[in-house]
């Protein structure tokens, strides 16, 4: 008897491992988006855009905003160019009254020349299945494991008791 507990015991621990690997492992490599490689001057006004900016780029605009000065990486939407600059609107600042959240964004100039990559952002149909997938799998998995941690209690097939019938509409056929 012991044995046995011992053995589904470590059947659904198991289980719950593998669902929880799968789980994770979906959650982490898929996503809604993702960022491809393009060329400036192809690149429209409004496209949301990530720049790699040069060092001395991320420094100076690290003044101005709030990214990372070791990582000079600039998100934002193309607003639009002046000259030798490019014009990005960035988050700066998140503002919320109650339930409802704005967000402050501030555009800033880019020089072009330290500008050494852009790339912008685009819907992935795979990495959106995958997550959605995911979603159902962990859903699903969920459920089996509660069905089997309550085991089967079967239905309840008695007829409804007089109270509960009651008729409020009913239409006479065949009189």
């Amino acid at each position: 008897m012991k044995t046995q507990r011992r053995r589904e015991h470590s059947r659904r621990a198991i289980e719950v491992y593998w669902v929880a690997s799968a789980t994770a492992l979906t959650l982490c490599l898929s996503g809604c988006f993702s960022y491809v490689p393009t060329v400036l001057e192809t690149t429209p006004v409004g496209e949301e855009v990530r720049l790699l900016v040069t060092r001395q780029g991320g420094f100076e605009l690290s003044e101005v905003t709030t990214i990372d000065a070791s990582v000079p990486l600039v998100r934002g939407r193309l607003v639009g160019r002046e000259g030798a600059e490019l014009l990005l609107n960035v988050p700066v600042a998140q503002r919320r009254d109650g339930f409802h959240t704005v967000q402050l964004n501030q555009t800033i100039r880019v020089p072009v020349n330290e500008i050494l990559g852009i790339e912008r952002r685009q819907f992935d149909g795979l990495n959106t299945g995958l997550l959605a997938g995911g979603a159902v799998a962990l859903g699903v998995g969920v459920l089996t494991m509660i069905m089997e941690a309550f085991g089967n209690t079967g239905l309840d097939t008695s007829p409804d008791p007089p109270e509960f019938r009651s008729s409020f509409f009913s239409i006479p056929i065949g009189r």
